[in-house]
């Protein structure tokens, strides 16, 4: 049975979000306003750093105008 690395795992999420909010041409700030979060928790995401709830990932999915398998499909 294959498992996955926590920490890993949220490093690639965090890589993924920070990719496509570049794409978007958003700022961490621009951002945050659009997922009606703080910009201090995105960047915490990118970097890996915290876990991500169901509900944060929805809400930058909405922002980044994506759907969640984008985000989390490498």
């Amino acid at each position: 049975m294959k498992t996955i690395d926590l920490q890993e795992f949220k490093e690639i999420i965090g890589k993924r979000v920070y990719q496509f909010r570049k794409e978007k041409g958003y700022s961490a700030r621009k951002f945050a306003m659009l997922a009606e979060m703080e910009h201090h928790q995105i960047l915490a995401i990118e970097k890996g750093s915290t876990d991500v709830r169901l509900s944060t990932l929805i809400k930058m999915c909405n922002a980044l105008e994506i759907l969640p398998q984008e985000l989390l499909n490498n």
